[in-house]
């Protein structure tokens, strides 16, 4: 049996709080190598529903860098977020599957969300999955210049 081989190639998060809002803006790439690897493009997004929550892109991309298919609205649904750690599901989540049959191909998905409320600008980590490489990732927060901020590093 093959492994699964794949990677998050780009994951660029960009963060910001513009006017009393903060706006998560966030691209990721994925390799999938195999069909082990097919994980990788069942995409689960979750979000607030007291946010603005938007899918901008969603694209599977040839070994060519070609995209050969795009993501419609009607493929993408919304359900409830149960967690194991919460009696009442107060978070919503986006799934939306991309899946081609030419190895290797990657998925491209974007997507931005705009709070209101909050009380931490970011709690990030580079990577999206535990148990696959990331081969590059960013963060980019922008702040106004007077707006207080503490930055805490998980141990």
């Amino acid at each position: 049996m093959a492994q699964p081989m794949g990677r998050v190639v780009h994951r660029l998060s960009r963060i910001y709080v513009e006017k009393q809002l903060l706006t998560v803006d966030e691209e990721v790439l994925v390799q999938i190598d195999n069909k082990e690897a097919g994980f990788l493009g069942n995409i689960s997004i979750p979000y607030s529903p007291d946010e603005k929550f938007e899918i901008l892109e969603a694209v599977i991309l040839n070994q060519q860098g070609a995209v050969v298919r795009s993501l419609s609205k009607k493929e993408i649904n919304t359900r409830s977020y149960f967690s194991s750690d919460t009696y009442f599901a107060d978070k919503l989540v986006k799934e939306f599957h991309l899946h081609w049959n030419e190895f290797p191909y990657q998925v491209r998905y974007r997507f931005q969300w705009v709070r209101s409320q909050f009380v931490s600008v970011a709690n990030w980590s580079p990577r999206l999955y535990g148990n696959v490489r990331t081969q590059k990732a960013i963060l980019q927060v922008s702040l106004p210049a007077d707006y207080p901020v503490t930055v805490t590093a998980a141990p």
